[in-house]
């Protein structure tokens, strides 16, 4: 026989009146025909994230410049800040991506205490990457010599690629470097020829640099710059026109001396 579940132990059914009775009596009837329910509308994709920014990618013409250690020379201070950095990045991304780390070349550059090394890391990085302005500070720390001598090889070639790839104050370095022989022999007529591609570039320091040649004349070997007030004079206006302030003064001292050429 099964097992028999004692009498003691069996729940007794509900009694009339008990409260599971009251709870299903109190129950309303389900209705006939329910309305079927609609599902929720599913959420809407969330949108997918961006892409990430590209890479830095090397250009193909941007292998670093061969060092060599040129002899001990003076050399002149800046005369002017640098103009505006043009590039030669075609992705804005990227662009915005080497300008950061210039940014952070030269406040490693120009802060209290200069962090040259890491300084030179930046601006290496950057130049390499097509950031002329980079470039730009790369021959300026070869040619003072702040990471230890003067190095006027490795700066005439950062102040080329410069050049080259569009930035006029590249060449005005060049022209200071041949004028002054600074690493090499001098060379007036090449210094000449790199100050003029400069101005005519709109360059206002090369500008101020043609007038003071053709107010003072040149002759020395290789060229003969005769004097030429009117040429010092149209060099001076668009130096000045371009914000050089030292054009101005030179203007007025060019008036005093040769008044028949401002009537």
């Amino acid at each position: 026989m099964g097992e028999h579940t004692p009498a003691s132990e069996a729940e007794p059914p509900p009694t009339p009146g008990s409260d599971e009775n009251k709870k299903s009596s109190a129950r309303p009837p389900a209705p006939a025909h329910s309305p079927p329910h609609s599902p929720p509308p599913a959420p809407a994709p969330a949108p997918s994230p961006p892409p990430p920014a590209p890479m830095f990618i090397r250009p193909a013409a941007a292998a670093a410049p061969t060092a060599r250690r040129a002899a001990d020379g003076k050399d002149k201070p800046e005369t002017a800040p640098e103009p505006s950095i043009p590039y030669a990045i075609d992705d804005p991304c990227q662009r915005q991506q080497v300008e950061l780390i210039f940014q952070e070349g030269l406040a490693r550059l120009k802060g209290r205490l200069p962090q040259i090394a890491e300084a030179k890391k930046r601006f290496e990085r950057a130049g390499l990457l097509g950031h002329t302005g980079a470039m730009l500070e790369l021959g300026h720390l070869h040619r003072k010599g702040l990471d230890g001598r003067p190095d006027y090889a490795e700066a005439r070639a950062w102040y080329r690629r410069a050049a080259e790839r569009g930035h006029p104050r590249g060449d005005v370095h060049l022209g200071l470097l041949s004028e002054k022989g600074l690493g090499a022999e001098p060379d007036m007529a090449e210094a000449i020829r790199r100050y003029r591609l400069a101005a005519e570039r709109g360059d206002e320091v090369a500008q101020f640099v043609l007038g003071t040649l053709y107010e003072k004349g040149v002759s020395v070997k290789g060229v003969d710059l005769k004097k030429d007030y009117a040429k010092a004079a149209n060099w001076y206006n668009k130096a000045s026109a371009g914000g050089y302030a030292g054009a101005r003064q030179n203007l007025r001292n060019l008036k005093r001396i040769w008044p028949e050429g401002f009537s």
